[in-house]
């Protein structure tokens, strides 16, 4: 889910219909979990526990704008088509964090190990399309 991170809260645009959204109304618990596993036991992520609230109207607009240009940038939201597939996201949902977790096996000596051997396969990458 795409997200930005500001002033030690979490923001992340969604459609008010969806799932996400309908669970919070009903329920503002949550918990985030973000995972940076680089492949093999280089494993590492932090989990957060905490509330929702669900930001609507006016105000969410500009965090809606500022998280879509966070992973596309203007030339990006400039498309029709891709303008046209984000336009149900009307809400954002303010994560406010309460306690966490997190985990880094990466400085491990077995991770190492198997890091500085090259004994693992890496998680597949995501090509641009610069790269094909």
């Amino acid at each position: 889910m795409w997200f930005i991170w500001e002033d030690g809260v979490l923001l992340m645009p969604t459609s008010g219909e969806s799932r996400k959204a309908r669970n919070a109304a009903d329920d503002p618990r949550a918990a985030v979990m973000v995972d940076d596993s680089r492949g093999g036991l280089d494993v590492r992520g932090m989990t957060l526990n905490g509330r929702i609230e669900i930001v609507r109207g006016a105000e969410a607009e500009p965090i809606i704008r500022r998280t879509h240009l966070k992973y596309l940038g203007e030339r990006g939201l400039g498309l029709a088509p891709v303008r046209e597939a984000l336009g149900s996201d009307d809400v954002a949902l303010q994560f406010l964090p309460e306690r966490g977790s997190s985990w880094d096996l990466g400085s491990l000596p077995v991770s190492r190990l198997v890091l500085d051997e090259g004994a693992f396969e890496p998680l597949t990458p995501v090509h641009r399309r610069e790269d094909r």
